[in-house]
């Protein structure tokens, strides 16, 4: 058994996030809200062809000027079942009470992530600044994002911008040859992401790097 796998999402947990991005991402569709694949999920997406299998949530994002037509459908992601927390900088739509831990971390409740973008200083930056300063590589040049194209996610397509290596390149600067898992030790309330350390794996051996 490799080590990794010891850190690997659950069965149940992998399959929520899939029905959770294919229920919401056909919702926006529907209500033509533009979004695309953001952080983690867009690494999975690109590296991977898949979910991580050791991320615990999917992330997407759309244009800042979209958010009172997301928020005015709210009602629409409770009637799948879903549940809505709102921040200032991005919602979070999950599956209650689906938290599962084993011996080596927490595995949070399927959740969607939701983040607002806009566009400044011939970039595309996250809305909120206190995320902006968190997240301080987490953006987009201009040419990098329109037109967004299609890219399999399971058993789905979804959006990704134009031009995604650049925004992994400075976001998770040795992508392709180091798994970081982060670790959630306890259960937060209300979804909030803090997770407590990191492990990093050789992608080609999978041993641990120290």
């Amino acid at each position: 058994l490799n080590e990794i796998n010891k850190y690997r999402i659950p069965l149940e947990t992998r399959f929520g996030l899939y029905k959770l991005l294919k229920d919401v991402t056909l919702i926006l569709d529907n209500n033509h809200i533009n979004y695309w694949a953001e952080g983690g999920t867009t690494l999975g997406i690109i590296r991977d062809g898949n979910q991580i299998l050791h991320d615990d949530d999917a992330d997407i994002s759309i244009n800042i000027k979209d958010k009172d037509k997301l928020l005015s459908i709210k009602q629409v992601f409770i009637d799948k079942g879903y549940l809505i927390s709102e921040y200032e900088g991005m919602l979070k739509v999950y599956i209650p009470d689906k938290w599962f831990k084993n011996d080596y971390r927490v595995f949070g409740t399927p959740t969607l992530d939701i983040f607002y973008y806009k566009k400044m200083m011939g970039r595309y930056m996250l809305s909120n600044k206190e995320l902006r300063d968190a997240y301080k590589k987490s953006y987009y040049l201009t040419h990098e994002v329109f037109p967004l194209q299609k890219m399999k996610y399971h058993d789905i397509l979804i959006n990704v911008v134009n031009k995604p290596h650049g925004y992994l390149d400075r976001l998770y600067p040795d992508w392709k040859n180091t798994y970081v898992i982060d670790i959630r030790d306890e259960p937060t309330e209300e979804q909030v992401n803090i997770k407590n350390r990191s492990i990093k794996f050789n992608i080609k051996t999978l041993d641990i790097i120290p």
